[in-house]
């Protein structure tokens, strides 16, 4: 069956790059790094310049069984990012 295409691509790794989120959350990737900046997103690490996000806690988060962060993410380099 092939997979139409308004479904987002699944996310494979327990581990996703802010750009696969943004495909998996139907989101341009502005609108994921505004959200990472606001703390609306768990499971997200800042690892030198790049993020990574855990999938599991995004998925949790979705379901409504994970809460989202607390406090907002330090994000110092995410306009860097958007360029």
């Amino acid at each position: 069956m092939q997979q139409s295409e308004s479904s987002p691509s699944p996310i494979v790794h327990d581990v996703v790059t802010v750009d696969e989120l943004a495909d998996y959350l139907r989101l341009d990737r502005k609108a994921v790094y505004d959200a990472i900046r606001r703390g609306e997103i768990p499971g997200v690490r800042r690892i030198g310049k790049v993020y990574r996000i855990s999938r599991h806690a995004v998925t949790r988060w979705l379901a409504g069984t994970g809460a989202a962060p607390r406090f907002p993410i330090a994000t110092d380099t995410i306009s860097q990012n958007l360029s």
